[in-house]
């Protein structure tokens, strides 16, 4: 028989409480199970416009993508993610992402030259930044209209949404985390979520409100 390998996981995390305490992270946790939606802070849908000013200093419309993220780690392994991203978070199966357009993001190195972040060469960051400044030079010497491209500018922004720079000199090095995003928001049903994960001191509390939803609590993942 055939087993998996251990370095991916089976469930994909999606985590609340970075920067935040554990009381305003695990809010968020009961909006998100209320709501039953994961997104980003900024906006419900995708994708839309928000105005920018350009070069010029002059107001211009730009694209602004909905996307979820997720954690590829296996549970073994969540202990350091946890320290990082805080200890409220949610797990749903590998295959339910998938379904629902999940990717793994491309991961780009950047390097630091003279107190600078910059990009391979020929990386695909910088080969996408390439293409919007040539972008850029030809709708403005066309005199094209932003209307004009609507479809193709959101497009390309959702491009660049799937795309992440990281440095191995950084301690927390952003690879480690092995990224998946969900373009647009992210509904799901109770039935979805494998497990949740939050302090201990919070149990009574969700057992009260959801009492079919799966949980662990995170003293055990830490110790």
């Amino acid at each position: 028989m055939n087993k998996e390998p251990i370095y991916h996981s089976n469930i994909f995390w999606h985590f609340c409480g970075r920067e935040k305490n554990e009381d305003e992270a695990f809010r968020i946790l009961c909006e998100i199970l209320n709501e039953k939606c994961l997104k980003r802070s900024f906006h419900n849908s995708v994708p839309f416009e928000e105005p920018i000013k350009d070069h010029h200093g002059e107001n211009t419309p730009t694209w602004r993508i909905q996307y979820v993220c997720f954690a590829d780690i296996p549970f073994a392994f969540l202990k350091n993610h946890i320290e990082m991203y805080g200890n409220v978070g949610l797990g749903f199966k590998r295959e339910f992402i998938i379904e629902k357009g999940g990717q793994p993001v491309l991961y780009t190195p950047y390097i630091k030259k003279n107190g600078k972040q910059k990009s391979a060469v020929f990386s695909i960051s910088a080969i996408i930044e390439q293409w919007g400044r040539e972008w850029s030079q030809v709708t403005e010497k066309h005199k094209i209209k932003p209307e004009e491209y609507r479809d193709l500018g959101w497009k390309i922004q959702a491009l660049r949404k799937y795309i992440k720079q990281f440095s191995f000199e950084d301690a927390n090095c952003a690879y480690y985390e092995r990224e998946w995003r969900v373009i647009n928001t992210f509904q799901f049903e109770e039935e979805d979520i494998v497990v949740v994960i939050f302090p201990k001191r919070f149990s009574n509390e969700f057992i009260s409100l959801y009492p079919n939803i799966p949980y662990t609590v995170s003293e055990l993942i830490l110790t």
